[in-house]
């Protein structure tokens, strides 16, 4: 009878400091990898914005670029996936490629939207049945102690169950299934550790998006008379550019430390002590 397989253990400090070695030494990859979706989901969105108001007479636009975003999205994910996990590199300053890999990103990343969505939604529809929240004057929202502990625990159950099925994309890499329940399993006993690793591995993404949004905020915003704030109309230049850098800064990151972790629970100490190496090659 043969003997179980040894449970790996999940090293996060180790794991945080490939992913920063990682996307600091093969950032131009990463950008190669992902410039042309990012322009590409830019512009369709702002053209979903202009064309589909009028043209519809309501406006989806909201929704709609949750899907464009979720399919060039998927193209950026997949292939950083495919660079960290089996090393393979774009050929040409421009990368795009849609398969059946990047289909299956696509879907999966609109399945945790759509599960985000209608959990919301039906706490919410929950609440105002049971007269927990209700309109209070001026429109305003009248929130019952209960309601915002029930909101607090649907968050966190959210994100409990998006932290243990967010390892569904690199077994769609690696193992060419698109597995939920083997995302579970791999995250199983490890949430706390696996939760860290995306918290710590983002925080130099968000400082930089930070900064970012600071130094345009000036541009895309001004104070009108009456203390109001409205959108500069000569602004869309720069609203596009941090869309833009926004999309390649967060789609590259969450790529690498999901492929990274991934690796880091299957392939254990081998991986953490190639850090640094050309990915691909634990």
């Amino acid at each position: 009878m043969s003997q179980p397989r040894p449970r790996l253990p999940l090293r996060v400090f180790d794991t945080v400091q490939g992913i920063y070695r990682l996307a600091f030494e093969h950032a131009g990859v990463l950008v190669r990898l992902s410039w042309l979706s990012a322009a590409l989901s830019v512009v369709a969105t702002a053209g979903a914005a202009y064309i589909l108001p009028p043209l519809l007479g309501v406006d989806l636009s909201g929704a709609v670029s949750q899907v464009i975003d979720a399919a060039f999205g998927a193209v950026i994910a997949a292939g950083v996936h495919r660079f960290v996990i089996h090393g393979h590199r774009p050929v040409s300053f421009y990368y795009f490629r849609a398969t059946r890999e990047e289909a299956l990103f696509m879907i999966a990343a609109l399945l945790f939207l759509a599960a985000w969505v209608a959990g919301n939604a039906l706490v919410s529809a929950v609440l105002v049945a049971l007269g927990l929240v209700r309109s209070g004057e001026g429109g305003a929202l009248a929130v019952n102690p209960v309601a915002g502990a029930i909101s607090v625990i649907t968050l966190a159950t959210g994100l409990y169950f998006t932290v243990r099925a967010s390892l569904v994309f690199p077994v769609i890499t690696a193992e060419h299934r698109a597995s939920f329940s083997r995302a579970i399993a791999l995250t199983g006993g490890r949430f706390f550790g696996v939760f860290g690793i995306y918290f710590l591995a983002s925080l130099p993404a968000l400082a930089i998006l930070f900064l970012l949004s600071g130094l345009i905020s000036p541009i895309v915003f001004e104070v009108k008379p009456d203390q109001s704030v409205a959108v500069r109309p000569e602004s869309w230049w720069a609203i596009g550019l941090f869309q833009f850098v926004g999309t390649i800064i967060a789609a590259s990151i969450s790529g690498v430390t999901l492929a990274r972790t991934y690796l880091a629970i299957t392939a254990g100490p081998r991986i953490i002590q190639a850090v640094g190496t050309s990915p691909g090659e634990p």
